[in-house]
């Protein structure tokens, strides 16, 4: 089992308000500057073109509509499409594994082996 420290839950505390919080800061650069930056790592500390919000919506404290209709208030579907496939592919990929448990099981036996060999 991974075992995580309190590193998580003060990087992304689990509240609706923050997740909330974090979509209203992110939805400006869903658009065009977003299309733009995503392909690019702009080092550690940059966020520019990542949300943050996938433990949000993982842990269903933030919908995936919610998201979508958040960033379509403040830009088009064109200017926003990069983004806006992004949180359909979320979706669909997390159905698609939904239905192959086998699938994750293998990832995670993989991931456990390689922290074994890492600790």
């Amino acid at each position: 089992m991974i075992n995580l420290d309190n590193t998580a839950l003060n990087t992304f505390p689990p509240a609706r308000e923050e997740g909330l919080k974090r979509l209203a800061a992110f939805a400006p650069q869903a658009g065009r500057a977003y299309a733009a930056g995503r392909n690019m790592d702009a080092g550690p500390n940059s966020s520019f073109a990542v949300s943050k919000l996938s433990p949000y919506i993982r842990h269903r404290l933030i919908t995936e509509q919610e998201v979508i209709e958040t960033v379509l208030e403040r830009h088009s579907l064109q200017g926003s499409e990069k983004y806006v496939q992004e949180v359909m592919w979320r979706s669909y990929f997390k159905g698609w594994l939904e239905h192959r448990p086998s699938v994750w099981d293998a990832y995670m036996d993989g991931l456990q082996a390689a922290l074994s060999n890492v600790e």
